[in-house]
């Protein structure tokens, strides 16, 4: 093997297609060979399958390249990239593999030709663990086009598992740099549509029944915007039988995001529906400005940018972790990550607590001030957080009963008779991590530990805020909250997601 080429270790993090569509695609814009071993090592079925080996020849083909040991079942390749050249190509893998992670791993590639690159791209439109052709259209294109990316998609015909038979033709414009973003503030939720369809013999009930299941779930979180996703029976556009559900929600800021789900045989319309719906309502959660499954379609984008780009997401997904593995890789950048602590912004508190933001930034963050808040909570939030009257409120300073009568030289008993709250619960409604406790109240940690535990059924009583959202406000772990991902590209580029 050449010293020049790069090694790369198939069945690390995600250890499937993923890892061979961004290194394939990298190895041929940057113009580094590349090995790829254990391929899908630790599958069901290691090796290639398919859809992956007319990937890996797709990309060969549009940077005409040498591919070696393609061939289905293949744990290890060879890619020894060429020039990028434009053209028409065509991927058609026999199978209903998707047509959308086709598209994933050639795009990159033919964004940097001379000319216009036409892509006919066979197979899935609608697959599993895969993305619906659908959500590359309304979510991955107009997302792309903030670097600059501009393609055409054609759907000529749909494909279901397992006959496959999609068609789609990409038509791609060349460009000579990508543009960095900057996508951190999500806004509101301005609009929400999608299409349930069924095709082939299956009955038109089927898309009723998933478009008014996924309506009344949506409805129970987000009351005053409009829903519209239209039924749809798809005759003379479709091979095979197939129906699906694709749910997408619109930002005041021009954020884009889906919640998606296919019927599978034994399994009833409306939870096909609900399970669309649940799974966007998730990505609206978080606050973030992409879905779970946008953000290591990003990554690629991100990467070759010209500048640094800042996305703020949600829960960083192990995709998204892989593809920054490789990206690091194939550009020999180093990355860091920063994460955010729990900041909810005031509407966002506002309306899942009927509290108001001042009270709720106190509660999901913990400076210096805010901490003393915590300890000798004044008496207008006092009243709203308890509906404890304020001469009360400042009486109890939720801390351990001795360290209260010190501070406030109100014995625990009488505390009990004034508020009627047992000063073994009083104990435990602080919430102030122990290094914060130790130099405010000086209580030790383990002491300061204990006053961080709060039962919901007393946090509920005592607050009138649902436990699983007090979770989300005032404890949340890192890993729940929105992220910043950095990765750094030279001097004056880099990459935050």
């Amino acid at each position: 093997m050449d010293s020049t080429t790069l090694e790369v270790d198939g069945s690390v993090m995600e250890g499937g297609g993923q890892i061979l569509r961004v290194s394939a695609a990298l190895s041929c814009i940057t113009g580094t060979a590349i090995k790829i071993s254990k391929i899908r090592a630790g599958r069901t079925t290691p090796g290639l399958r398919p859809q992956h080996l007319c990937g890996l020849q797709l990309l060969r083909d549009i940077c005409a390249g040498s591919l070696d040991g393609a061939a289905i079942g293949s744990t290890e390749i060879t890619l020894n990239p060429g020039k990028i050249t434009s053209g028409d190509h065509l991927a058609d893998p026999q199978t209903a593999g998707s047509v959308g992670l086709l598209l994933q791993a050639s795009l990159p590639c033919a964004l940097f030709t001379d000319a216009s690159t036409q892509l006919c791209l066979k197979g899935g439109t609608n697959a599993e663990m895969a993305p619906q052709i659908d959500y590359t259209v309304k979510v991955f294109k107009p997302t792309l086009e903030k670097f600059g990316v501009h393609f055409d998609c054609d759907v000529k015909m749909r494909g279901y598992y397992p006959k496959g038979g999609g068609e789609v033709v990409v038509t791609v414009n060349p460009i000579k740099q990508l543009s960095p973003v900057t996508m951190t503030e999500r806004g509101t939720i301005t609009k929400i549509y999608g299409r349930a369809f069924v095709a082939g013999v299956l009955p038109y009930k089927l898309a009723k029944d998933m478009s008014t299941a996924a309506v009344r779930t949506i409805r129970r979180e987000i009351k005053d915007l409009y829903i519209s996703i239209p039924s749809l029976q798809e005759k003379d556009q479709a091979c095979g039988n197939g129906n699906g559900i694709i749910i997408i929600a619109e930002s005041s800021t021009g954020c884009v995001f889906a919640g998606s789900s296919l019927g599978k045989k034994g399994v009833y319309a409306d939870k096909v529906g609900i399970e669309a719906a649940e799974m966007l309502l998730r990505n609206l959660r978080h606050n973030g400005c992409v879905d779970e499954f946008l953000q290591d379609q990003l990554i690629i984008f991100m990467a070759l940018a010209s500048g640094t780009s800042r996305i703020r997401c949600g829960p960083v997904t192990l995709h998204t972790q892989t593809a920054i593995h490789v990206a690091e890789q194939l550009t020999q950048v180093p990355h860091h990550v920063a994460k955010q602590l729990t900041q909810v912004p005031h509407h966002v508190a506002e309306q899942l607590t009927q509290v108001p933001h001042h009270v709720a930034e106190q509660l999901t963050q913990v400076p210096h001030r805010v901490a003393e808040q915590l300890t000798r909570v004044p008496h207008h939030v006092a009243e709203q957080l308890t509906r404890v009257p304020h001469h009360v409120a400042e009486q109890l300073t939720r801390v351990p009963h001795h360290v209260a009568e010190q501070l406030t030289r109100v014995p625990h008993h009488v505390a009990e008779q004034l508020t009627r709250v047992p000063h073994h619960v009083a104990q435990q409604l602080t919430r102030v991590p122990h290094h914060v406790a130790e130099q405010l109240t000086r209580v030790p940690h383990h002491v300061a530990e204990q006053l961080t535990r709060v039962p919901h059924h007393v946090a509920e009583q005592l607050t009138r805020v649902p436990h699983h959202v007090a979770q989300q406000l005032t404890r949340a772990p890192h890993h729940e909250t929105g992220r910043l991902w950095a990765l750094p590209v030279g001097l004056d580029s880099g990459l935050y997601l």
